[in-house]
């Protein structure tokens, strides 16, 4: 929760954390998910007074990595900070390893073994046997798994403390206009102006107002271009979602996938946008409050951090800027819906979590205006429980024995070549088969208790193709975005 530094609660979690261990004269690892948190991290820790931080990140020249890389091995730094790849740093007498946001899809390397930085940081935690700290503003299904069989304890702030240290979260009226999300809502508008200019009667202190819109090319919602009919989804009626004009076609309430469009009316399979994006956001608000200045954050040009003068701050989901002292208040149009996976509502509260949680707590008047017609995340942000929410996902997962109660394999190739590699291992469930780029995708569960069966003979059968030269299959093992 924001608490008294908004956006970087995380931060002040962290410390906390590793001066004990600083203290008793062992070292700290502590891995972000990108540049931006880096560098925030970084000039946090040296405004702290802690001078002696080696850095590790993929922007860094081969030079500078190595000397980082052997200050953390030769003990001549007590704090290594990075992004993915520091979670192999060699570090003197380690005593904890933190790892902030470990959803973060970031976290996840794209090149084979495809590790996870997450599960990285278990390793090493029990081979080295030392401490480990997961802090974030959300909760990601393998902590919470982690956190419910007793293997890690949890120190999530409850009951008042939570609620205090959150902005208040306002969610539009279901009685409204059906078609209100084409403008900004009146409300969103007076919470606006209320924080960046507080009548004395309210008793507020003026700052930054976010204001947060989907990414350029999402379409959270659309039309058809020829009778402007607002398309909907052919099984529940929810407004579709695309992540382009040409599809694919997704609905966020029952799961409904397309690659195709046909309009119910008219049946035209041409679509339009009806919702502002970030240009179209900036112009609006710019005629509506002319003498405000405004920021852009997103794409090419993402800001990392900003001071407190009042101004509007226009960011795509991901790309908002730190504030000192925290946003006053943060408009959310609506989240950036990731897709048709079983992750995607974990993905959506995150980042509703990430850009609520850089506003000022309520006893210091910070409000925050949610969009989302999602009844979960509208009860998981009005909450801030995240906690809760993840617990009964969990729920869910386990009784369908889907991850991370079990664990998935994903083969990728030809469907003679998958089935005869399925065949070989023998101890997998198929759940999922379809075509993919170059060939089929298959996704299989396994229980824990064979993982070290299946990894070894999955090994040594891709090892036996590629000796016998025999078409090669792709092997991704406990990939979050396989289901």
């Amino acid at each position: 929760t924001p608490g008294p530094t908004p956006g970087l609660s995380w931060i002040r979690a962290g410390l906390d954390a590793a001066r004990a261990t600083l203290e008793s004269g062992r070292s700290v690892l502590w891995l972000v998910p990108d540049h931006r948190e880096l560098a925030v991290l970084h000039s946090t820790l040296t405004h702290a007074g802690i001078a002696e931080v080696s850095v590790l990140s993929a922007d860094q020249s081969p030079e500078l990595r190595w000397q980082a890389w052997l200050r953390g091995l030769l003990g001549h730094t007590k704090i290594t900070i990075g992004t993915r790849a520091a979670a192999f740093a060699p570090v003197a007498d380690l005593g904890l390893i933190i790892c902030t946001d470990d959803a973060n899809l970031n976290f996840l390397d794209q090149h084979a073994p495809y590790p996870h930085a997450r599960e990285v940081c278990l390793l090493r935690s029990t081979i080295e046997d030392t401490e480990l700290f997961f802090v974030s503003t959300d909760r990601s299904a393998e902590v919470q798994r982690l956190v419910e069989i007793g293997w890690l304890a949890d120190v999530t702030p409850v009951g008042p403390a939570r609620r205090h240290a959150a902005p208040v979260v306002f969610v539009p009226d279901e009685e409204r206009d059906p078609f209100a999300w084409q403008r900004i809502p009146s409300r969103a508008w007076q919470i606006m102006r209320t924080a960046l200019r507080p009548r004395p009667r309210d008793g507020g202190v003026p700052g930054p107002v976010l204001v947060q819109v989907p990414r350029s090319g999402y379409y959270p919602v659309f039309a058809c271009a020829r009778c402007q009919e607002v398309a909907r989804c052919p099984q529940c009626q929810a407004t579709l979602t695309t992540q382009s004009e040409v599809g694919p076609f997704a609905c966020r309430s029952c799961g409904y996938h397309s690659e195709t469009f046909s309009c119910q009316r008219c049946r035209s399979n041409q679509v339009r946008s009806i919702v502002r994006g970030r240009a179209r956001t900036v112009e609006e608000l710019a005629r509506a409050l002319p003498d405000i200045e405004i920021v852009e954050s997103g794409g090419d040009h993402i800001s990392t951090a900003l001071d407190e003068t009042p101004r509007l701050v226009v960011a795509t989901t991901g790309a908002e800027p730190y504030v000192l002292g925290g946003y006053a208040a943060a408009i959310l149009l609506d989240s950036l819906w990731p897709g048709p996976w079983m992750r995607s509502i974990d993905e959506s509260v995150a980042r509703r979590l990430r850009a609520a949680s850089l506003v000022r707590s309520r006893d210091d008047g910070g409000a925050v205006y949610l969009g989302d017609e999602d009844e979960l995340i509208r009860q998981t942000l009005t909450a801030f429980d995240p906690t809760t929410f993840m617990s009964r996902q969990l729920s869910d997962r386990k009784v369908l024995g889907f991850p991370p109660y079990r664990r998935i394999l994903e083969l990728t190739g030809a469907g003679a070549d998958i089935d005869e590699v399925i065949g070989e291992i023998g101890e997998v469930e198929e759940l999922l088969r379809e075509d993919a780029e170059d060939g089929q995708r298959s996704v299989s569960a396994y229980p824990f208790s064979a993982g070290d069966r299946v990894g070894t003979r999955v090994a040594e059968i891709i090892a036996s193709r590629s000796a016998k030269k025999q078409p090669q299959v792709r092997v991704r093992i406990d990939d979050p975005r396989s289901l």
